[in-house]
């Protein structure tokens, strides 16, 4: 028995009407539970009905077939997606003249792989990056005079510093998310404990700093990030990651690095990662990790039909720039993108 269920337990004794509380959680829990069973026996209801009238599909390709003719976005959507894609095919260029590597990842991970393109209703980029290599990628960038990588910071319980890869025409608002992996050298059993350990003292020394940073919001809890505001938090980050030796430049596996946003992504041997795969996306080749359905472990089956099918995420950022992207789209790429 974990520790928190020991404190509930004890709680519970203690306390009648905490007892209350535990009950209705556990029949919250069972209640989540038997709806994700109902879910999924409908959902495999479906794909077996659409493989039965395809000459016998396994539910795997029926599902492929499924999300392979699924609409593509229109309209505002669309011309999101085409400006997001430009994007993608200039890093591309430039890593590959650095000699350097990125590879597709979370929500554009699942899209290259489902959809052979963007996720229909997905509004943004995610990429995975080597640590060393995004570290080339800012010293370039720095004298760039298109492109830059901007850096911010989650002032929440999320504790987290980000890095976009976009633009510096402040018009343009399309950016690409870029997660950081960095090697590991410990034993695979030990890395859960050390990863969660590690960035659990992170976030609590963030959370109890005696004076925090005034943050610059750029959306709910991100705030921009300058080194020598922040000096506080690259302190503690910094302080972490060399704890977890994050600073490596090799190593048998690679993770994602704690200073991410967190989400369960599993600790990779370097050749599930590499060498990458190049697949289509759209109308160009993208990267992705050779073992992806291990790297994408954390989001269940990914061919079942999502809870936020068809609801783009930030939408409401990019709306006052849609007329921009698309004059941008028509003096620059007009015939490339579409």
């Amino acid at each position: 028995m974990g520790f928190k269920q020991k404190l509930k337990k004890l709680y519970a004794k203690l306390f009648p009407q905490y007892k209350k509380l535990l009950y209705l959680e556990q029949r919250i829990n069972a209640i989540e539970k038997n709806i994700n069973v109902y879910q999924t026996r409908n959902q495999n209801m479906l794909w077996l009905l659409l493989g039965s009238e395809s000459c016998g599909l396994t539910i795997e390709d029926a599902q492929k077939r499924f999300w392979i003719n699924y609409p593509k976005a229109i309209g505002d959507l669309r011309t999101i997606q085409r400006a997001n894609l430009y994007l993608i095919s200039e890093l591309i260029k430039i890593c590959n003249d650095l000699g350097i590597s990125f590879w597709m990842h979370g929500g554009s991970l699942i899209g290259a792989i489902r959809h052979q393109g963007f996720i229909p209703w997905d509004d943004d980029v995610d990429v995975g990056m080597r640590r060393k290599d995004l570290l080339i990628l800012m010293e370039y960038l720095k004298t760039d005079e298109k492109y830059t990588i901007s850096i911010s910071y989650h002032d929440d319980g999320t504790f987290s510093r980000a890095y976009q890869f976009k633009m510096r025409d402040v018009e343009f608002p399309c950016f690409i998310d870029i997660f950081i992996f960095d090697y590991y050298s410990g034993t695979h059993d030990n890395y859960e404990k050390a990863f969660h350990g590690e960035r659990g003292k992170m976030v609590n020394e963030f959370l109890e700093l005696p004076v925090k940073p005034k943050p610059d919001y750029i959306a709910w809890h991100m705030a921009s990030y300058d080194p020598e505001k922040h000096r506080a938090i690259a302190e503690i980050i910094d302080k972490h990651l060399k704890n977890i030796n994050g600073y490596q430049d090799n190593g048998e596996y690679l993770y994602y690095s704690i200073e991410n946003y967190p989400f369960p992504y599993p600790l990779m041997k370097c050749d599930d990662i590499f060498p990458l795969v190049s697949v289509p996306f759209e109308n160009i080749e993208v990267n992705i990790p050779s073992n992806f359905k291990k790297y994408l472990v954390g989001y269940g089956d990914y061919l079942q039909i999502p809870k936020d099918i068809g609801k783009p995420a930030h939408l409401y950022y990019y709306e006052p720039h849609i007329q921009y992207m698309e004059d941008f789209l028509m003096k620059k790429v007009e015939g490339e993108l579409r």
